[in-house]
């Protein structure tokens, strides 16, 4: 289970680092991962994602209702990776 933890943490890291949707992202859960705050975070981070899709058809990308949820994306993002122990630079 520890290898199965350590696995997913790294593609977490590696697809937070490389992508910029986050639609797509595995759950934690899904792999048998048990820790309550990075379900949520995920599952918060697949949420918004979704949310700028639909927005994209609908508003321009400089309406504050877009940048709303671009930096609620932002957000997420950043404490997952803070969860890890990775800061990103300002």
């Amino acid at each position: 289970m520890l290898e199965i933890k350590k696995r997913y943490y790294e593609y977490l890291i590696e697809y937070l680092r490389k992508k910029t949707e986050y639609d797509a992202i595995t759950a934690p859960a899904v792999m048998g991962i048990e820790d309550a705050l990075l379900n949520s975070l995920v599952t918060q981070l697949i949420e918004y994602s979704r949310q700028k899709l639909i927005l994209s058809y609908s508003v321009q990308d400089k309406t504050p209702s877009f940048e709303l949820i671009i930096q609620q994306i932002n957000n997420t993002r950043e404490s997952i990776l803070e969860m890890q122990g990775i800061t990103l630079p300002i």
